[in-house]
């Protein structure tokens, strides 16, 4: 059972399969916002979701880039235990360096293929974005990594790391969407 304060706790497992839709989540609340809430202030006409990008989301956290993540802080915390200053920076530090590369790239390739996409398109959009997508991401996930590993339990970070990535799928979202030219 996982503890999450206030006398609630949980099977891991099914906490887990519930963090796995964040980004299906993500982007029904990027959606909502484009399609509900603007236009509406505008004046305009409210759009229908497109429910197969927000099922595309989901499939991509939940069944992609879930299992990497779970593995990769599974062996990151097994190998290296504890939460002094020189272990935490190692962590954050091997974080960065080797998952943000390929996580983002599987990120765009997958979301590409899902949407039929050709490698010319992916190849264009990965090239325009990923280096932004990770500068984003070392600016966001460092001080929050930091967090995670200085000051938080293995228990704890569920829930932490889950409202962490609620908030960069959201970014990843309104990345995926902008027009290539924007990055240029």
């Amino acid at each position: 059972m996982l503890f999450l304060g206030s006398g609630v706790s949980i099977r891991p497992d099914l906490f887990l399969s519930h963090i796995r839709s964040l980004t299906g989540l993500a982007e029904t609340s990027q959606q909502t916002i484009e399609k509900k809430i603007l236009p509406t202030s505008k004046g305009e006409d409210r759009k229908e979701l497109d429910l197969s990008s927000i099922t595309r989301f989901t499939v991509m956290g939940g069944g992609v880039i879930s299992p990497i993540l779970h593995f990769w802080y599974k062996w990151l915390d097994k190998k290296y235990p504890g939460a002094l200053w020189k272990t935490v920076t190692k962590k954050v530090t091997l974080d960065i360096c080797i998952l943000a590369v390929p996580l983002y790239t599987i990120f765009y390739v997958f979301l590409n293929v899902m949407e039929g996409q050709g490698l010319e398109h992916t190849m264009a959009e990965l090239d325009a974005k990923l280096v932004p997508t990770i500068i984003l991401s070392v600016l966001f996930w460092t001080p929050a990594q930091l967090i995670n590993f200085r000051f938080l339990s293995p228990e704890k970070r569920v829930l932490f790391i889950s409202v962490c990535t609620f908030i960069e799928v959201n970014i990843l979202c309104v990345l995926k969407k902008l027009d290539m030219e924007v990055f240029k």
